[in-house]
């Protein structure tokens, strides 16, 4: 559709509501501000690796993620629920043809603003999929790197997670 940032914010400040864009708003900073955290810490030398500072900041990184991932179902919800509500709209307009169709150009002007809505839905549900995907990758180089770069402790811990994660897949 192409709308602008600004057109964007205005459609969903009428589609969710203020108080919900601040929220994706403060998590998107949040998101964005994590990963460059560690990337600045990755950044830096890889000799004197703090073990427990590392471990924190994958904590906050791993919390911060799940954070983001809700807001991206919660999008997914929401279009879906667009989407059926788009649905029920067409049905409508059928069964209002059929009785004559006086209802109809407002039915229209509604599924119209419902695609809007949705469109804009999807905006944001695609840019939490790439802020989280992003967040995601750079958790991982910092994992990789506690496990090399931090002794024994750092390979112990390293590989709990990497057998967690394989649990998780059913690989285990």
């Amino acid at each position: 559709m192409g709308l602008s940032k600004a057109q964007t914010q205005a459609v969903l400040k009428r589609a969710l509501g203020a108080a919900r864009e601040a929220e994706q708003q403060r998590l998107r900073a949040l998101v964005l501000e994590q990963e460059r955290r560690i990337a600045a810490r990755l950044r830096q030398g890889q000799g004197a690796l703090d073990f427990a500072e590392l471990r924190a900041l994958h904590e906050k990184s791993w919390q911060t993620a799940d954070l983001a991932k809700a807001s991206l179902d919660g999008a997914r919800s929401t279009e879906q629920a667009i989407s059926e509500t788009i649905r029920a709209t067409h049905r409508a307009i059928e069964t209002e043809q059929a009785r004559g169709g006086r209802g109809v150009p407002a039915m229209r002007q509604a599924l119209d603003a419902l695609h809007v809505d949705r469109d804009v839905v999807r905006t944001y549900r695609d840019r939490y999929r790439q802020d989280l995907d992003r967040l995601n990758q750079e958790t991982g180089r910092l994992r990789d790197s506690i496990g090399a770069n931090c002794g024994e402790q750092g390979r112990r811990w390293y590989q709990t997670r990497m057998e967690r994660k394989a649990r998780r897949e059913g690989r285990l």
